[in-house]
Parts: C-alpha cells; structure tokens; sequence
C-alpha cells in the first residue's frame, strides 16, 4: 500500500489520505488518455509517435534503489509507462540534485518532531531546501508560513493536512513509504556519538 502522507505518521490522530488520486492502472490509463497519449500494439503509450519514457535516478549502489527501481520500471510497464532505470555514481548526487537533472528521483527525510509545522515549509516552500523541484504556489507558502501562528492544536492540524492535499496536486512530490529506524547495539555501548543528532 502506498503511504498517503509525507506529514504525519499513519499511527498519528491527526493523519489523513491526503493523496489526491487513487494509484490504480486503469487511472493511470485513463489519465494518459485523457492526455492525448495512445497505446500501442507493445501496450506501451505514445504522443505524436514519441514513447512515453521517464527516468528512475539514483545514486550508488545500494540494492533497495535498484529494486525499488525494478519495482518502478515493472510497474510502469504494466500500466504502458516506460521507466528507464538511472544508476548514478554518489558524488555526483549534490550537482545533479542542485541542477535538478533528474526525472523520478527516490528521496528520504527524517522528522525530529511528532508535529509537521517545525519542517512543512523546508519540504514544501517553493523555496524550501527539502522542496527538490520547486512544486507549489506563492499563496501555499503564505498559507505555510502561517500555521506557526494557529494555536489550537486541531485547527493547526486541519489546516496542515487542507495545505498538503493542496500541495501533493502539482505531483512534484509523492509520500511511497513511512518506515521505522531501527537501531542495534552491543551489549556494554555507552556512547552513540553524534549519529543520533545527526
């Protein structure tokens, strides 16, 4: 199942499917159609005889982004997307992320707070530094900016979730995944060092 929030935890009261469509074949189908995109005899679609091709970015050689890439690339193929896979060595990740020379590019953020409003506008400010392709509006930032300033914890909350549903319409970026850190230890560990402020 897909993750349909990149704000709040699932377990989380306040959490909501702020996602604004469903992930299914058909939709995707649909929407391409609907687009002026036409399958052909290879189930694959086409604009103008141009193939519809994006590319999955990833840097390193970490097996889970090669298979959440296999994972991407099978399941754009079953809905006639081509998703060509983009291994990049890792230091080139800063220049290629600054310039935005990417297509899809799988990305993780660690929150160090139960409430989104320390880190909502970092990832989703038109000028956040958490915000890799500038999606969203001038009036969503102001909207952004002001949720320091509503003091009930429910109306906050309400109006966090209105901002994201808003947000995530401009697919700029999409939640996939919401996974615990897990940590292991030897027995008779006293100091952890900076990794946990990390």
């Amino acid at each position: 199942d897909v993750y349909k929030s990149q704000l709040y935890y699932s377990f989380q009261p306040q959490a909501r499917d702020n996602m604004p469509v469903q992930h299914s074949v058909a939709g995707a189908r649909a929407t391409l159609e609907g687009a002026g995109y036409r399958r052909g005899d290879d189930g694959m679609y086409r604009k103008d005889g141009t193939p519809l091709s994006v590319a999955f970015t990833y840097f390193g050689d970490e097996p889970l982004w090669t298979a959440l890439g296999q994972t991407l690339r099978s399941q754009g193929r079953a809905a006639g997307i081509d998703v060509r896979l983009d291994p990049r060595p890792e230091p080139t990740m800063e220049a290629a992320i600054g310039a935005r020379n990417f297509e899809i590019l799988g990305m993780g953020w660690q929150t160090t707070s139960p409430s989104p409003v320390t880190s909502v506008c970092q990832a989703m400010c038109t000028d956040g530094p958490g915000n890799l392709t500038g999606t969203g509006t001038p009036a969503l930032d102001r909207e952004i900016r002001a949720l320091g300033r509503i003091a009930d914890p429910l109306r906050q909350s309400a109006a966090v979730n209105r901002i994201e549903k808003a947000w995530l319409t401009s697919y700029g970026q999409m939640p996939l995944t919401n996974g615990p850190d897990i940590w292991a230890y030897r027995s008779g560990v006293a100091n952890l060092g900076p990794a946990v402020f990390a």
